[in-house]
């Protein structure tokens, strides 16, 4: 058990640093991800809103001078991935979600 849940933060860490080379052009360093979590759980970040069904966060945050929106994993205690700011995929999901379930009514 203890294993997997290292195994998984670790892919999480990597994942976070591909997302950021990918959609920012620079992989975060060390420090300036454990800066960024020490920031949430000070709450000083700009919580954004919780995920549905899992103990997952999404926080405002600036890096570099770019701003973009994180995911942090309570469980893990880690960043699992980055985002650009403005509409997602996920945000496109969540309004499709509801939607269909407004007109079910």
């Amino acid at each position: 058990m203890i294993t997997q849940q290292i195994e998984h933060k670790r892919n999480s860490q990597t994942h976070t640093l591909r997302r950021a080379f990918e959609r920012f052009g620079f992989i975060p360093t060390t420090d300036e991800l454990k800066n960024i979590k020490s920031k949430i759980w000070k709450g000083t970040a700009t919580w954004i809103r919780d995920t549905e069904n899992c103990p997952r966060q999404v926080y405002q945050v600036e890096l570099r001078n770019v701003k973009m929106k994180v995911v942090f994993d309570i469980r893990l205690d880690e960043i699992v991935t980055c985002l650009p700011i403005g509409e997602t995929n996920l945000d496109r999901k969540r309004k499709k979600k509801k939607i269909k379930w407004i007109k079910k009514k």
